[in-house]
C-alpha cells in the first residue's frame, strides 16, 4: 500500500481536530486546509497549507468551492478507502 503525503482536512466541529492533527504528525503526513479549519490548526501550532496557494486558485462561491482543480483525485481516495472498509468489514 503506498504511503499517504497529504491530507486534506475540513471539519465543522472542531473540537477533537487536535487528536487528528497529532496522529498525522506522528506519521509525517502533510496537513492542507481552508478557511477556519486552517486558522484553527494554525492556532493549535501545526503547519498547514492553506487549500488555495496548494491548488494556485481562490475560493469561490463565498468559499463553498474550494477544491474544485484537486476533486477528481480526492474522489479517487475517497473510493479507494471505502472499497478497503468494506474489504475490512467483510471479514467480520
Amino acid at each position: 500500500m503506498k504511503k499517504i503525503k497529504k491530507a486534506l482536512i475540513s471539519v465543522s466541529n472542531k473540537k477533537n481536530l487536535s487528536f487528528i492533527l497529532k496522529i498525522l504528525k506522528k506519521y509525517n503526513i502533510q496537513l492542507i486546509s481552508s478557511g477556519g479549519t486552517y486558522k484553527e490548526i494554525k492556532e493549535l501550532g501545526f503547519n498547514c497549507i492553506e487549500i488555495s496557494k496548494y491548488t494556485g486558485s481562490k475560493e469561490i462561491l463565498g468559499g463553498r468551492v474550494k477544491t474544485l482543480n484537486r476533486f477528481k483525485p480526492i474522489l479517487r481516495i475517497s473510493k479507494r478507502i471505502k472499497i478497503k472498509q468494506r474489504k475490512y468489514y467483510n471479514e467480520f
